[in-house]
């Protein structure tokens, strides 16, 4: 899932709105990971570009740490949000 501040995304809600979440700051894990794989594979299916500011972690769980502002964005196993409870008490868009 992708996930912000105060929402979880889906990949089809961030594909469709792209134009706005590409310039956000992207916690993303590094390349080779099945996840990142997958959603650049995503992206360039659907003719997009890469995001323009894209920091690189080893470890998802690693991203939740990272989302303290308005401007990032990254990427999480829902399971994993799940088990945080994150966003309970948040309205969740696009899932």
């Amino acid at each position: 899932m992708i996930f912000d501040r105060t929402k979880i995304y889906s990949v089809d809600y961030i594909i469709k709105n792209w134009k706005f979440f590409q310039s956000k700051i992207w916690i993303l894990p590094v390349r080779g990971t099945a996840m990142r794989d997958k959603f650049e594979s995503i992206i360039e299916y659907n003719g997009l570009k890469s995001p323009k500011n894209l920091i690189e972690i080893n470890s998802t769980i690693g991203a939740t740490t990272f989302i303290d502002n308005d401007d990032t964005i990254g990427m999480s196993p829902l399971s994993f949000l799940k088990k945080i409870k994150y966003g309970a008490s948040e309205k969740k868009r696009g899932i």
